[in-house]
């Protein structure tokens, strides 16, 4: 465990080494989430509509800027080949490194999300739903993508081909994600499909790692 902890907190401290790079998803996200009323006028009532579908989809596009070249480095200066050698299996491995992706560089977007929407007229209640939706799907967005990222590893300018390959599979968790907080906000109880959400975190928690894992290999031919 404190070999982990360990892999944890180096990860966490590479990310914030590069603080441009860290910090560069929720500036996007930022970004978008202010300049989206200034092109859609200031109505209120059509802003609070669209404000969950319009923070998901920032957040997505954050989430893929996270993952471009994720784990590029590694593969380039032979950090990978460390891991294939390591005892500690390289899903496990991989687990650590996107959690700390996650912690670094998506984490503040989670925490922003709301204070965004509010800024978009949504309810404070429906904010925080959003903030949980955004909690447990973000890191399932990070799974997905982490597959195309570790098959375009190699590659050392890959990140218009990587939102080709995993934006849709982006799709269900933008779906239950934004819907989940329109139908909050419509008076509907909500607690299946964030239960929904949860199951898709878990299934990618217990599949994905091993996937990415995999290919990986695939990328290095070991």
């Amino acid at each position: 465990m404190s070999r982990i902890w360990r892999c944890f907190r180096r990860d966490v401290a590479l990310n914030w080494n590069d603080l441009a790079a860290a910090l560069r998803p929720v500036m996007f996200f930022s970004l978008v989430a202010v300049s989206f009323p200034l092109g859609m006028g200031a109505d209120p009532q059509l802003l609070r509509e669209v404000a969950p579908g319009l923070v998901w989809v920032a957040a997505l596009l954050a989430v893929l800027l996270a993952l471009d070249g994720v784990f590029r480095e590694d593969v380039l200066d032979g950090t990978l080949e460390q891991w294939l050698m390591s005892e500690l299996p390289l899903s496990i491995t991989v687990l650590m490194r996107l959690l700390a992706q996650w912690v670094s560089s998506v984490l503040p977007v989670v925490l922003l999300g709301p204070l965004m929407a509010m800024g978009l007229g949504l309810p404070a209640s429906s904010a925080g739903i959003l903030m949980l939706t955004l909690l447990i799907g973000t890191p399932t967005v990070l799974l997905l993508g982490s597959v195309g990222s570790a098959l375009l590893a190699p590659a050392r300018s890959g990140g218009g081909l990587l939102g080709l390959l995993v934006l849709p599979l982006f799709v269900p968790i933008l779906v239950f994600g934004a819907g989940t907080t329109m139908a909050h906000v419509a008076g509907v109880d909500v607690t299946g499909q964030l239960a929904l959400l949860g199951a898709m975190l878990v299934a990618a928690l217990s599949l994905l790692p091993v996937a990415i894992a995999s290919a990986l290999r695939i990328v290095t031919g070991g």
